[in-house]
């Protein structure tokens, strides 16, 4: 049977250059994903529109790589109450994905860890312990009601808000993700009506 291929994990920061330097990494197949203020890394030509797939490279002991970026967008999502008026306190929340070796799919830019330290680390947790988050899609509206979500790839058109009274109405597809167009490079806004909970029921 074929062997088992080493999966090794790392990340590092990017300079003001746009350089970055991983040493000791194991020589083959890689795949990279890039995360910049305003940008992230494009996904391969023929990948699934709807999640960012790394670029692949194959190394053989020291080489560079040149890595293709695109930029974002951002989300203003304004909340009102049942009555119109604008809601604070409620949790506006994207999921973009992201998905490594074509099966491992996680938020964009969440859980990132670094091989070496796993194998050194004695916690029963370590990958908790050790992971990181570099994204966060989530936001609180303020006392106008607005969120403000950064750093979205363009194609992350879906999302959830989360109130304790109050709820999104259930979409043409039968879910209650909000459901939004996204252009890059722009602030794209948008205003949703919630309803009280219970008005309908998920089947």
């Amino acid at each position: 049977s074929a062997a088992t291929p080493l999966i090794w994990d790392d990340y590092t920061a990017i300079e003001e250059d746009g350089s970055f330097r991983i040493e000791s990494i194991p020589s083959g197949r890689i795949e990279v994903i890039a995360l910049c203020d305003g940008y992230l890394s494009s996904s391969p030509q023929g990948s699934n529109p709807g999640i960012l797939s790394p670029q692949v490279f194959h190394l053989t002991n020291s080489a560079g790589v040149t890595i293709t970026m695109e930029p974002t967008a951002v989300a203003a999502i304004k909340v009102l109450d049942p009555e119109g008026r604008p809601l604070p306190q409620a949790k506006v929340h994207f999921w973009p994905n992201e998905r490594w070796a074509e099966w491992s799919a996680t938020t964009i830019g969440t859980g990132w860890h670094r091989t070496g330290e796993l194998l050194d680390a004695t916690e029963l947790d370590r990958h908790m312990v050790h992971s990181k988050d570099f994204r966060e899609f989530t936001a609180e509206t303020d006392h106008t009601g607005l969120a403000v979500i950064q750093e979205l790839p363009a194609n992350a058109d879906r999302f959830a808000v989360e109130h304790a009274r109050f709820e999104l109405p259930l979409n043409e597809f039968g879910d209650r993700a909000g459901i939004i167009r996204l252009t890059a490079e722009r602030t794209n806004h948008m205003t949703v009506k919630l309803q009280q909970r219970g008005t309908e029921i998920l089947e």
